[in-house]
Parts: structure tokens; sequence; C-alpha cells
């Protein structure tokens, strides 16, 4: 029992230790995207990459980045909860590639209560105020020689009545698919840590055995 405990609490720290590889190799390639292009966009009006080459051998991806402001806002859960933005402005977009075929579309918000978000800055009160942030929507693949044209439009926000300052449309390449690696990643961190832990409790009960 204690060489069997003592077996499975290595296999244990083994498999942390992968999870660890692959957390680090997740964040690593999460940041390796590129910024290929980038326009401005106006609440109301078209935008247009034009023609944009990218790396076809990884995914690609649509952010809007900007500066929202507006006097709607509300308070997370908890009485400690900071306050939070709101609008919601409706976003589409179209990507073509060099013969005109659709390689990806979507239909859906720039909003404060959906999408990956990435936050620069916040400046709410009671009354209001903005965020400066981009929020990036769903990855893509483009088939070779990876030529694209990306058309988007974002309106105005009925709801709240929130406007934008700056607002770009970015496409990014080199995007990673790195979910599976995280979801790997916990499964691994999870059964290293209980191994470890069975091992740990099996090495001691055998010692004490004796």
């Amino acid at each position: 029992m204690k060489r069997f405990g003592c077996g499975l609490g290595i296999a244990g720290l083994l498999a942390c230790f992968a999870s660890f590889g692959m957390f680090g190799s997740s964040i690593f390639k999460a940041f390796a995207a590129r910024e290929v292009a980038s326009v401005p966009i106006a609440a109301g009006e078209p935008a247009d990459t034009g023609v944009v080459a990218v790396n076809t051998e990884l995914l690609c991806q649509v952010a809007i980045a900007t500066d929202v402001r507006g006097e709607h806002v509300k308070r997370g859960i908890g009485s400690d909860a900071a306050l939070e933005l709101q609008y919601s402005f409706p976003f589409r977009y179209t990507v073509y590639d060099e013969s005109g075929n659709v390689v990806a579309k979507e239909e859906t918000g720039f909003a404060s209560d959906g999408g990956m978000r990435t936050n620069v800055s916040s400046r709410v009160t009671d009354e209001g105020g903005s965020e400066s942030l981009e929020r990036s929507y769903e990855k893509f693949a483009v088939p070779p020689p990876g030529n694209v044209r990306i058309v988007a439009q974002i309106d105005p926000d009925r709801d709240f009545g929130a406007t934008l300052e700056g607002a770009r449309l970015v496409v990014y390449d080199n995007v990673s698919k790195h979910a599976k690696r995280v979801i790997w990643g916990v499964v691994l961190l999870v059964f290293g840590g209980l191994a470890g832990l069975v091992g740990a409790m099996l090495f001691i009960f055998a010692v004490l055995r004796k």
C-alpha cells in the first residue's frame, strides 16, 4: 500500500504539472493573436475593411473596440458589487472570401450583458458614465489563400440611449482553438489533485500501520 500510495501521488503530481503546461500554452497562444485590420465604425453606418490578408493556419476573429457612454446603470449582484453601465447596440457582420463566398456571419449585439469582453477602464456613477473596452465575437476559419473582406454594421442603442466614441472594427488572425486545451487542463488538474491526495493518504496510512 505504501508503494501504491507513493506511485499514485507521483502520478497526481505529474498530472498537475501537465495541466499547468496546457494552461500556459493556452494563455501564450491567446496573446499571440495579431491585429490585421482596424477601420472606424459608426452607429447606423456600414463599415468595410476592404481586402485583408490573413493567416489560414489558425482562426480569425472580429472585435469592436470603443468608448461607450450612457446614463443607465445597474448594480451587480451583492451588496458591495460595482455599478455597471447599461448599453445594447445591435451588431452584425459578414466575412467574404476573395470569390465573394460567405466564410462566416453573425447577427448579435454589442451589449453590456453578453459576449467576450476585455475592459480597459470603467468610470461609472449613479448618474451614468463611460467604459473603454473591446468585445470579441465568434472565431472562424478562412480557407487559403486567406484574402477576406469584412462588412459590418452596428446600429444605435434603442434600449438605453448609449453612444459610441472612437469605435473601431478590429480583425485578428493567429487566433488559436485553445478551448480544448483549457478543458483538458482542468481535467488533468482535478485528476492530479485527487490522485495526489489519495496517494498521500494511503502513504501516511501505510506508514502509521507499521
